[in-house]
């Protein structure tokens, strides 16, 4: 599985689309038939119950949005890690990608 490592910081509780493009063997965009995306700390923990949630409509370019508890982070913590991964079927073949980013905290949100 190939991952897309990212030095994108986001803002706690802020919000942040992830663009997910499909391809096929040759680098061609593709709709896949199934998609599914999971998000967990860097110890595979899922977070705000993240776990396998159905994309829904599928097309060669799709974003999810993240924000509030999605990016919450540990009080105390200065910055965590989040790992976005996706899995999809694409042309009868599996289709996988994991995205790494990091939320910091914020000092005077709640």
């Amino acid at each position: 599985m190939e991952r897309y490592i990212s030095d994108k910081v986001v803002a706690e509780k802020s919000a942040i689309g992830i663009r997910i493009m499909p391809e096929n063997e040759s680098g061609g965009a593709v709709i896949p038939t199934a998609c599914t995306w999971t998000l967990t700390d860097m110890d595979g923990v899922v977070i705000n119950s993240r776990n396998a949630v159905v994309i829904t409509p599928l097309s060669s370019s799709m974003t999810v949005w993240l924000s509030a508890s999605d990016l919450a982070i540990t009080e105390g913590h200065y910055r965590e890690a989040r790992l976005f991964t996706v899995e999809a079927t694409c042309n009868g073949l599996p289709w996988k990608r994991e995205c790494l980013f990091y939320v910091a905290n914020l000092v005077a949100v709640a």
